[in-house]
């Protein structure tokens, strides 16, 4: 069996059991973070980026806050959750 095969038996397989366990998929959620995620994800690589606390003791922080945010890149949620820890320890003294 070829790997395209694999993988769209294993994801055919996941969304097989999340219906018959009752999951519904939130499509405002869905299409919230489709039009808004980008943007903050623009905004938040900018405010935590490491060169912008060069020098300072807050340059550790960023450097772990903009390394999360890349991660999270399509992550709306978490993203969301990074934007209140990135004003808490970079701007809030």
């Amino acid at each position: 069996m070829n790997l395209v095969a694999k993988l769209f038996r294993s994801t055919s397989n996941k969304r097989d059991s999340a219906k018959q366990e009752g999951e519904q998929i939130n499509f405002s959620s869905l299409f919230t973070s489709m039009e808004n995620g980008e943007k903050l994800f623009n905004q938040l690589k900018v405010r935590c980026h490491p060169d912008r606390f060069a020098g300072t003791d807050k340059e550790t922080i960023a450097e772990h806050l903009f390394k999360a945010v890349q991660s999270n890149r399509t992550n709306y949620s978490k993203m969301i959750e990074l934007k209140k820890q990135i004003e808490n320890e970079l701007y809030n003294e």
